[in-house]
């Protein structure tokens, strides 16, 4: 008995640890659960380096990689369709399809980089923990104005969806305005992946951005807003320096604005 025990415990860690290498993917009515093995012998491998990996900044990194484009092509992903990254910290993103599906020479690249067996650095304030079992990557960030929310590690998920679920993400308001819809726009591509607001939104990394208050409430200077939203550190000391500051290649200047804009129109519309 006490053998049988010790055998189904080993092969109980030998399943967990499996699964903690796989890779889920669901679009519509699909879904597909890859192994590091299956990944790793796809023709579409490819040898890629970077020197501005955001898991791992001031450093050259080197990746075995697939482009998503190729990845999710079976998956008959639509151009108006969202790409939700999953991470197993429960930190997720929604990047709109059209910007991981665009394998032209001109644009940004998404790439799902696959952690070696030799394991990758440690990042930094996460508890030793590396960036794997996979990371999304981008070649060419600049070409596509792509935030550092999309570089997604410890991803263990991509779910494809045509229709944000309005129980999991804030509905996008009833105007007309192109400013306000940019604005939102920008909030769900650059802010929701960490925060919440008007208590709706699947992440609680960060707070929620109006309720209790609205970053307008705590910085009503725009110009302070704007150095908080680029550099978070310059005005306030956060723990552990989780927010990362966001720069014009990420968010251009009108999107800040269009940001701010939309953060004003909220705070009229609070439902806390």
């Amino acid at each position: 008995m006490k053998i049988f025990l010790i055998m189904w415990l080993f092969f109980i860690s030998v399943i967990a640890s499996a699964s903690s290498d796989s890779l889920q993917i669901v679009a519509h009515d699909q879904s597909r659960t890859l192994s590091k093995s299956e990944l790793l012998s796809r023709p579409d491998l490819e040898q890629v380096s970077i020197n501005n990996d955001r898991a791992y900044p001031n450093k050259i990194m080197h990746h075995q990689a697939i482009p998503l484009c190729k990845l999710l092509a079976p998956f008959h992903v639509k151009k108006q369709d969202w790409i939700e990254l999953i991470s197993k910290d429960d930190f997720h993103v929604y990047v709109p399809a059209i910007k991981i599906m665009d394998c032209s020479k001109n644009a940004s690249t998404a790439m799902l980089a696959i952690e070696p067996k030799t394991k990758w650095p440690a990042i930094a304030n996460h508890h030793g923990e590396t960036a794997g079992p996979y990371e999304v990557i981008w070649l060419h960030p600049e070409r596509s104005n792509v935030p550092n929310e999309y570089w997604a590690w410890s991803l263990v998920a991509i779910k494809v969806t045509g229709k944000l679920d309005d129980k999991d993400v804030l509905p996008l308001p009833k105007t007309t305005n192109p400013a306000l819809i940019n604005g939102y726009t920008t909030y769900i591509s650059q802010c929701e992946a960490c925060h919440r607001m008007n208590r709706i939104g699947k992440s609680s990394i960060g707070p929620d951005l109006n309720c209790p208050k609205n970053p307008l409430e705590y910085y009503p200077d725009i110009a302070v807003l704007k150095k908080f939203i680029r550099d978070p550190q310059s005005v306030l000391a956060l723990p552990k320096r989780r927010m990362a500051g966001v720069d014009s290649k990420s968010l251009s200047d009108e999107d800040l604005n269009n940001l701010i804009q939309f953060f004003a129109y909220m705070k009229t519309e609070k439902r806390c």
